[in-house]
């Protein structure tokens, strides 16, 4: 390990309830509401039971993702450190306990996938299989070239998923569920293209699938997938 990721482990005070708020990411909870899209389209927003259905889909969503950003950070740990900047994470810079750290993503998916499935059964196998492909994510599909991405994307095909399964949909279009995927994935491909340029030629020490990227296949891809984007728009 470097000095200055070990200065940065030593540099931070322990604080758990500061480093688990921190690692739960709460800033990223918006990307959830895109679960609201199922009432927006299919011209129920103003149902109050449906309303409320999809409110506790999306409160589930939340907890769920924070579980998953807790174990991709526990799992990232040692390479964080060596990042720039996600160094400075709780778990990274020694803040928060990985011992806390594993309990509480723990707990928050038991109460997710159990606050789905008292909602609407659909939508609790929805997010055990939001879960399963997180593990997959975290632990080996991360380090593939483009499935990366595109199991990234497909975490918001889910959230539109688990919308549509706790309302009964009369005019609801499965072009949404094209539109969200390509959305997903231009986000998805300009992160990695954001990494590359960030980390240059350290870029493959933190995620070995930017070893396989480079800036031209890159803009390529982005150019494709805005392309296909604006297409799909128009139907």
């Amino acid at each position: 390990m470097s000095s200055t990721s070990a200065q940065a482990t030593v540099a931070v005070p322990r604080n758990n309830f500061i480093g688990l708020i921190k690692t739960m990411r709460l800033r990223q909870w918006v990307k959830n509401v895109i679960v609201y899209a199922a009432l927006v389209f299919d011209g129920k927003l103003f149902d109050p039971e449906l309303f409320l259905k999809t409110t506790g889909i999306f409160l589930a969503f939340c907890l769920l993702s924070s579980s998953v950003y807790i174990l991709n950070d526990l799992v990232d740990m040692e390479k964080d450190r060596q990042h720039p900047r996600k160094r400075a994470r709780p778990l990274a810079s020694g803040q928060l306990d990985p011992r806390v750290a594993a309990g509480a993503a723990a707990v928050l998916a038991i109460v997710a996938i159990a606050g789905a499935f008292a909602l609407s059964f659909w939508a609790g196998v929805i997010k055990i299989v939001y879960l399963a492909q997180n593990f997959a994510y975290s632990f080996w599909l991360k380090n593939i070239v483009i499935i990366d991405v595109m199991v990234l994307a497909f975490g918001f095909l889910l959230r539109v998923m688990a919308g549509v399964a706790v309302v009964q949909v009369d005019n609801f279009s499965p072009w949404l569920y094209v539109c969200v995927t390509l959305l997903a994935l231009f986000l998805g491909f300009g992160k990695r293209r954001q990494e590359i340029v960030l980390l240059e030629e350290g870029a493959g020490n933190h995620r070995s699938s930017l070893l396989e990227y480079n800036l031209p296949l890159l803009d390529q891809i982005i150019g494709m997938v805005v392309t296909a984007t604006l297409v799909a728009y128009t139907f």
